[in-house]
């Protein structure tokens, strides 16, 4: 095996390794943040349950309640299974990773306060007006972890093109433009900003009085996951069509893009 190889070989083993890393620490983040729930909602609940009895707390409920606590409930789980598929679909594409494949004390910082700043969320989901100071931080917090991931990865990206383009695997550099544009294009600046403008105009509306501060969460929080969620589609189907193409045609069909 000539050097080359053996070093291609490696590379990809470290983006395997890598992308397995990130699973495992979303999933941590996942347990820990779904025992955060189950202690400050569904224990209570099931304490209320036992002592008054199931008709009386359904009759208790709020209609407004449940649209409130289950739009939190499918943020949460939109961030925590949408990174899942983020880290997925990048590892499928890059050649290498950055740190070796090793997750730096950086990047678990980074994680862990995305896992606090959700902890607190939770705990602040009753108080409308702290909470939305709180998302407000959070989508701040959001945006910065973005820049971070674009810049630690962009050395990953022009390594893995490289590669790409000196075996003449087109197919193979088709799905990391797609990656990339998902991860860095122009959409997600559209997006963030959109949502900064929109989380902001959520506060000053409910401080002023003139909208109701938790319908102004939900209507920002089924933007922004919406939006997010019609990108990563694009992206995965333009992946299995030049999946499609490469079963069929192989991975060096000449490509007009380079």
């Amino acid at each position: 095996m000539s050097t080359e190889a053996f070093s291609k070989i490696e590379n990809i083993e470290q983006a395997k390794k890598l992308s397995k890393a990130v699973h495992k620490l979303l999933r941590a983040i996942e347990i820990a943040l779904l025992i955060i729930f189950g202690s400050v909602e569904l224990w209570p609940f099931v304490g209320e349950l036992l002592e008054k009895g199931l008709v009386e707390v359904v009759h208790g409920l709020k209609p407004a309640d449940f649209v409130w606590d289950g739009t939190l409930i499918i943020y949460f789980a939109s961030w925590i299974f949408g990174a899942e598929s983020d880290a997925e679909v990048q590892g499928e594409v890059y050649l290498t990773a950055p740190n070796k494949g090793q997750l730096t004390a950086q990047d678990l910082m980074i994680a862990g306060s995305i896992a606090g700043a959700f902890a607190v969320l939770l705990l602040l989901r009753h108080k409308p007006h702290l909470l939305a100071g709180a998302m407000t931080l959070f989508w701040l917090g959001n945006i910065l972890a973005w820049r971070y991931l674009v810049n630690l990865l962009k050395t990953t990206i022009n390594k893995s093109r490289a590669t790409y383009r000196r075996n003449k695997e087109y197919i193979g550099l088709e799905k990391l433009n797609v990656v990339q544009r998902y991860i860095s294009g122009q959409w997600q600046w559209w997006r963030f900003g959109l949502g900064a403008v929109l989380i902001i105009a959520v506060d000053v509306f409910a401080f002023m009085d003139v909208i109701d501060i938790e319908m102004g969460l939900v209507l920002f929080v089924g933007f922004v996951e919406a939006w997010i969620w019609v990108e990563r589609a694009r992206t995965n189907i333009s992946l299995r069509i030049l999946d499609d193409l490469h079963e069929k045609y192989g991975s060096k069909m000449h490509s007009e893009t380079i």
